[in-house]
C-alpha cells in the first residue's frame, strides 16, 4: 500500500492546515521531526496504521451508507467562505451512538462534503437543510447518504481538529426518523431577531449541552437573520467556549471568598 512521494506530498498538502511554528509545537513526528516540508505521508507510521485499517473496513466502502449519526456535523474550514459541509455517520444502526459525538471517535465516521457558501445557512437546499435538521437533535437520528463515488482516507490527522475518517461528496441525504429537537433549541432557531452571543448562553443556562450548542451554532442556525452563516467547526468549538467563559468568570468574580479551609 506504498504511496508515491508526490501523493504523499499532495496530501501532506490537503491534510495539514496549520503554520510550521504550530507544527513543531504540537508534533513530535521521527520523520518529520515537526518541519511540513519534509512530511512525507507515504511513509507516515501512524497514517500507514489508519489505512491498513480501512482496507480492512468493507462497510466503509460503499456509495450508500446508512447508519445512526449520534448526531453529529463537520463544517470545515479550507477555502473559507466556500466550505465544506455534511453529516458524520458510523455504519452502525439500532445502537446508542451519542457517545460517537466525542470528537476522539470521529475517525470511525463517514464524513459527507458538499461545497456550500456560508452564507446559505440563510436559505439552505435541500442537502444543507438537511445537516441542519440533524444537527439540533439531541438524539441519534437514522441518516441515508448516498455519495457521487465510494468514500476515501485522505489524511485524517491535522494539528488542529481531531481525526477524521473517509469521506466522499454527497449526492443525496435523508433522515428517516424523525429528529428530537429539545423545545429551547427550537425556540431559538427560530427567533432571528436574537444575537448569537445571547442565544449561546441562554441554551446553555437552560441545560443544553455545549456539544449540541457548538452544532447549532456551526451550522448557522444562531443569531439575527442577516448574520447567520456557517461557522468552521474547528472555529465554533472557540467561539462557544469563549463565549460562556466570559459569562462564567463573572459569576465566579461575584462568589464570596474562601478565607479560610479545613
Amino acid at each position: 500500500m506504498t504511496v508515491p512521494s508526490s501523493a504523499g506530498s499532495s496530501r501532506a498538502e490537503d491534510g495539514i492546515r496549520a503554520s510550521l511554528a504550530e507544527v513543531r509545537r504540537e508534533i513530535a513526528c521521527q520523520v518529520c521531526r515537526g518541519d511540513i516540508k519534509r512530511c512525507r505521508l507515504a511513509i507516515c507510521p501512524y497514517l500507514e496504521r489508519v489505512r491498513t485499517w480501512f482496507e480492512e473496513r468493507r462497510d466503509l466502502r460503499t456509495t450508500n451508507l446508512f447508519g445512526a449519526s449520534p448526531p453529529s456535523a463537520f463544517v470545515g474550514s479550507w477555502g473559507y467562505p466556500k466550505v465544506l459541509v455534511g453529516p458524520l455517520v458510523p455504519p452502525v444502526r439500532d445502537e446508542d451512538t451519542s457517545i460517537l459525538d466525542a470528537s476522539e471517535s470521529w475517525l470511525s465516521y463517514v464524513r459527507g462534503k458538499a461545497p456550500r457558501r456560508v452564507a446559505e445557512a440563510r436559505a439552505p437546499d435541500s442537502i444543507l437543510s438537511t445537516v441542519q435538521e440533524a444537527a439540533m437533535a439531541s438524539k441519534p437520528i437514522d441518516t441515508e447518504m448516498w455519495f457521487t463515488k465510494k468514500p476515501s482516507l485522505v489524511s485524517p490527522f491535522s494539528v488542529r481538529a481531531p481525526p477524521s475518517g473517509p469521506s466522499a461528496d454527497i449526492a443525496k441525504v435523508d433522515l428517516t426518523s424523525n429528529p428530537s429537537v429539545p423545545r429551547r433549541v427550537d425556540d431559538l432557531v427560530s427567533d432571528t431577531d436574537l444575537r448569537a452571543g445571547a442565544a449561546v448562553t441562554d441554551l446553555y443556562d437552560h441545560g443544553i449541552s455545549q456539544s449540541q450548542i457548538t452544532r447549532v451554532f456551526s451550522v448557522g442556525l444562531l443569531g439575527t437573520k442577516d448574520r447567520r452563516r456557517l461557522v468552521p467547526t474547528e472555529w465554533s468549538i472557540t467561539a462557544v467556549d469563549d463565549i460562556l467563559a466570559k459569562g462564567l468568570v463573572h459569576e465566579v468574580r461575584s462568589f464570596p471568598w474562601i478565607s479560610e479551609f479545613e
